[in-house]
């Protein structure tokens, strides 16, 4: 498994435990927090995609 994939495991549970953290509260704000939560994994995978040389 390469570090793009534990990278990317890790951010799909961070989005996973943010919608069910926020489940109480609505909608809105679980869409919200999965947007971000979303863009942190993104932000995440370029970052490693560019510490290994392959960003765009």
């Amino acid at each position: 498994m390469t570090r793009h994939h534990i990278a990317m495991g890790i951010a799909s549970a961070v989005v996973f435990v943010v919608a069910m953290v926020l489940f109480a509260i609505g909608p809105s704000e679980i869409e919200h927090a999965a947007d971000v939560a979303a863009d942190v994994a993104d932000a995440q995978a370029h970052a490693l995609m560019t510490a290994q040389g392959r960003s765009k």
